[in-house]
C-alpha cells in the first residue's frame, strides 16, 4: 500500500493536537509530522510526501533511527490517519471499489 500526501494541511489533523503523540514526539526528539509518518512506514506503507520546506526534507530522511512501541502503535492507530487523508480525494470511492474486489 502507498501513500500519497497523507498528511493534509496539518491543522486540520486531529493528531498534530494531541497531547499524547507529541509526548512521543518529544521522547524520541522527533516532530509530531515524523511519528506520524513513522507510524505508516512502520505498518508498511510506504509514503510519498511533497515536502514545502527544506526542513521536511531532513525530517522524512530521519525515520529509520527508532521505533515505535506496540503500545504507541495502537494509539496512534486510533486516529486512523490514512482514510482521514484519502477520503476527500477524488479517486476515493474508486479506491474503494478496488478494495473491494
Amino acid at each position: 500500500m502507498q501513500g500519497y500526501q497523507v498528511f493534509g494541511k496539518e491543522e486540520t489533523l486531529p493528531v498534530y493536537e494531541d497531547k499524547k503523540v507529541k509526548e512521543i514526539a518529544l521522547k524520541y526528539g522527533k516532530s509530531v509530522r515524523q511519528i506520524a509518518m513513522k507510524f505508516l512506514v512502520q505498518n508498511g506503507i510506504s509514503v510519498i510526501t511533497r515536502p514545502m520546506e527544506k526542513q521536511w526534507i531532513y525530517d522524512n530522511l530521519n525515520l529509520f533511527d527508532f521505533k515505535l512501541t506496540q503500545e504507541e502503535m495502537v494509539y496512534l492507530a486510533h486516529f486512523d490517519m490514512l482514510e482521514y487523508n484519502t477520503r476527500p480525494s477524488q479517486d476515493y470511492k474508486r479506491t474503494v471499489s478496488m478494495l473491494e474486489k
